[in-house]
């Protein structure tokens, strides 16, 4: 709350990963939770692979923000007698996060809508979270040869998050950062040698 207005809505964003439903009901139960529609729309890619017309078919259901219809349009869909594995791993999905989908009605229109250059404050997708997650932390835990703590990867996180708030990264390394660190600390001293 302390970089939004108090009073505005609360989103969380996510692929519907139990793990993260777990976080969700026990840290951020007031939020409205999303279904990522760009995690949605790559389920549906495996099931359809190539074919485009079944793909915006299904799809148009998922941007109206209704489960029901989206289930109707994946019973009528050539591809659950063609794929019937892909067709039950994407029919379970939706089933078991229908909420997630339901949620994009309870989100003001005026927050999921783009304004020329400004973005919509309320995406519909974490491709770019995604992305940047792997930039950001990914490549430098992954890295052959890197092996991290836990206090040391919530160390990173948090320098990683200082990075993009400028004050608070002033603030951090005018008080903090710069009292307790020492310049070459393995270097030898430079003072005359004692006689």
């Amino acid at each position: 709350m302390r970089h939004f207005a108090r009073g505005s809505p609360e989103v969380l964003l996510s692929d519907g990963d139990e793990g993260l439903k777990w976080v969700r009901e026990r840290e951020f139960a007031q939020t409205q939770w999303l279904l990522d529609r760009w995690h949605i729309a790559r389920a549906v890619r495996r099931l359809v692979c190539d074919d485009e017309r079944e793909h915006r078919r299904i799809m148009a259901a998922v941007w109206k923000s209704d489960s029901e219809a989206v289930l109707e349009a994946l019973r009528t869909s050539p591809y659950r007698q063609m794929r019937p594995v892909e067709f039950n791993a994407l029919f379970g999905y939706i089933l078991g996060n229908r909420e997630g989908i339901d949620n994009w009605h309870n989100i003001p229109s005026s927050l999921r809508r783009s304004l020329g250059r400004r973005l919509a404050p309320v995406r519909s997708g974490s491709g770019v979270i995604e992305k940047n997650i792997e930039v950001r932390v990914g490549r430098r835990f992954k890295r052959q040869g890197r092996s991290w703590t836990r206090r040391g990867a919530e160390h990173l996180a948090q320098l990683l998050w200082l990075q993009t708030h400028p004050t608070d990264w002033t603030h951090w390394w005018s008080k903090t950062a710069l009292a307790k660190t020492r310049v070459n600390p393995g270097w030898p001293s430079c003072a005359p040698p004692a006689n």
